[in-house]
């Protein structure tokens, strides 16, 4: 496996894929101008994975933007791809919708199998709660508006005993977040606490009463798989 450098120029994609004998390119995500100009110069197979970019809630945001965008480039990636890979059935509908006609599979993602010694109270101490107190937490990048966690916030305004801790990297509109939290003085029960990995991440959502995902539009996220997996 051969990670390709960032914001690498579509036909230098195509001399570095060469350059290493890579034998198949996977490219992430829809509409995106680098995964469209690497498809036009690549010479290896490609194999092409949206994260559901082609939901329609998605589709939806800069709806005239996106039908120009799949009209000029997104359909031709699309098309000369060897592989479509869908992480659920819905995805695979949302390709088909969306005019794909290459060859495609379901393959979900799957996980590491949680840590069996996690305490279950670390995080609420970190969080200075008392075990009897109520915690949902939320795994993923701060987006307030594909994460619905404008959403999430107001819920927790109307549900006095709850507490919300927010896990994950600032992303997008974090600071308008941040203004509702303080509009609906939730200061003491919302709780963001940047981005954790590994066991760290893991004690934080056994510590939890409910894991939450209000997002507006998903394809498998990887948090939740793994908050399933510590029954949560």
């Amino acid at each position: 496996e051969v990670a390709m450098p960032r914001r690498l120029p579509g036909r230098a994609a195509g001399t570095f894929a060469d350059q290493r004998a890579v034998d198949v390119v996977h490219l992430h995500g829809a509409f995106n101008p680098s995964n469209t100009a690497m498809a036009r110069s690549l010479r290896r197979p490609y194999v092409f994975s949206p994260h559901s970019g082609y939901d329609p809630v998605s589709l939806r945001r800069s709806r005239w933007r996106k039908l120009a965008y799949r009209a000029l480039f997104e359909r031709a990636m699309l098309e000369r791809a060897a592989l479509l890979v869908a992480l659920t059935d819905v995805e695979l509908h949302d390709l088909r919708r969306f005019g794909a006609t290459a060859p495609a599979e379901v393959i979900p993602n799957g996980i590491e199998p949680p840590e069996n010694d996690l305490d279950a109270d670390a995080f609420r101490r970190e969080l200075a709660l008392p075990r009897d107190a109520l915690l949902a937490v939320f795994v993923g990048r701060l987006d307030m508006h594909r994460k619905g966690l404008d959403v999430l916030v107001s819920g927790i305004a109307e549900a006095p005993t709850w507490h919300l801790a927010l896990i994950g990297p600032r992303f997008r509109d974090v600071e308008g977040l941040e203004r509702i939290v303080a509009g609906l003085t939730l200061g003491d029960r919302v709780h963001i606490v940047g981005e954790r990995h590994g066991r760290r991440l893991q004690q934080s959502v056994y510590g939890a009463d409910l894991f939450a995902l209000t997002s507006r539009w998903e394809g498998m996220p990887m948090a939740l798989l793994e908050a399933l997996a510590l029954a949560r």
